[in-house]
């Protein structure tokens, strides 16, 4: 799931239960990212960790890129 905000700044949600991180960012960068209709700004790209992977089994981590309309 991914959705855009204003200022323009996409928001991806994914959960993680392996603790590949590695697929989520890939994911993020070569599928999300081409199909949307933007592209990155060059700013600072950061990540939201929404539990405690240890405690709980499974991460639910939101990615927020800074983007620019194609």
């Amino acid at each position: 799931m991914f959705r855009i905000y204003r200022p323009e700044s996409l928001f991806y949600r994914v959960p993680i239960t392996d603790g590949d991180f590695e697929t989520a960012w890939n994911n993020f960068n070569q599928k999300i990212l081409p199909t949307s209709g933007y592209q990155p700004t060059g700013n600072i790209c950061y990540e939201h960790y929404l539990n405690d992977l240890d405690i709980d089994g499974y991460d639910d981590l939101d990615i927020y890129q800074k983007v620019m309309k194609v």
